[in-house]
């Protein structure tokens, strides 16, 4: 039943991105944002009733490239396997699926977390309690220093990822080995005047013309593939640093060290390969750090740019 769903809700989502009726008509956009939303409902509850009625499986590869990494908090702790559920069913599976949570706001380890989610442990998931709490910078931070050989999937906590996420960055990355691979991406654009634009006016469109490119901000929630290797500059593990400049703006903080380290983001055609979690968005970051008015991505690019000059590495 989940698959119908799917090409439903990619239908509604994929014509209206491609045709930006919210500029053109907004009619036909009304519709196609109703019938996505109807999906995620009905999909959320799909899946739902999959839990009784179908056991997981193995979801680790020894012979994949690639590890899968994500974090969480306790609010979204409760339908955090359905994100899980989405990586096992991968047409391209992991190597290891690494969830790193903070002691913090999981006092009580394991037993802080719910059945729904440990019954995956069976099948492949580790999950790992660290001290302090880097939120988003989890997903990434110790996954890099583990394991500094290995190509690093990092995804989001509220996302159902489509059959073909993770396939879609390994394909990616071997046309683009050099470069950290995305399947989201924003084009980050300056003015006639050479000054950077606001967060909200960074453009999803690109041509693969371009690729791979420094001005391509890879974008998290799609999925990123970040080859550990290429990542020289060790201050990007500086807690301190983090938490001073860009605790909750992970995105930002790992495109400044790849202006940094010159490691260039590629993508490929679009695709929309995530559904959002029903309810998922009660609390989360985007609606700071993107919202115009409070603009925390703005405010986090400056402090960056403050500290390493990254305007400058884009435009040379």
């Amino acid at each position: 039943m989940r698959y119908p769903i799917i090409k439903i809700y990619n239908f509604f989502y994929s014509k209206n991105a491609f045709n930006q009726y919210k500029k053109t008509n907004k009619i036909i956009w009304f519709i196609c944002n109703i019938g996505f939303r109807l999906c995620e409902i009905a999909f959320y509850y799909c899946i739902k009733l999959s839990y009784y009625l179908s056991k997981p499986f193995n979801f680790n590869d020894s012979n994949s490239e690639i590890i899968v990494s994500l974090t969480s908090f306790p609010e979204r702790i409760n339908d955090l396997w359905i994100t899980v559920d989405s990586i096992m069913r991968q047409s391209y599976l992991p190597k290891r699926v690494i969830l790193y949570l903070s002691i913090d706001q999981f006092p009580k380890g394991l037993n802080s977390l719910p059945k729904s989610l440990l019954r995956y442990r069976e099948y492949g998931l580790d999950i790992e309690f660290k001290e302090d709490d880097l939120k988003p910078h989890k997903k990434y931070f110790y996954a890099m220093q583990d394991y500094p050989k290995d190509l690093l999937v990092t995804i989001d906590d509220d996302l159902y990822y489509q059959r073909n996420a993770l396939s879609s960055l390994i394909n990616i990355h071997k046309k683009y080995p050099e470069a950290v691979c995305a399947n989201v991406v924003r084009v980050i654009d300056f003015n006639s005047e050479g000054e950077i634009l606001p967060y909200s006016e960074w453009t999803s469109k690109f041509s693969l013309e371009d690729c791979p490119s420094h001005k391509i901000l890879a974008v998290g929630g799609g999925g990123v593939l970040y080859p550990i290797s290429l990542f020289k500059e060790r201050s990007m593990f500086d807690v301190n640093l983090i938490k001073e400049n860009a605790l909750y703006t992970d995105d930002l903080w790992l495109k400044a060290y790849e202006l940094l380290n010159d490691i260039s983001v590629a993508t490929a055609e679009y695709k929309h390969l995530y559904i959002e979690i029903f309810g998922s968005q009660t609390i989360s970051l985007k609606s700071k750090n993107v919202n115009k008015k409070i603009g925390n991505n703005d405010k986090v690019w400056s402090r960056l740019n403050d500290l390493f000059e990254i305007n400058n590495l884009l435009q040379k």
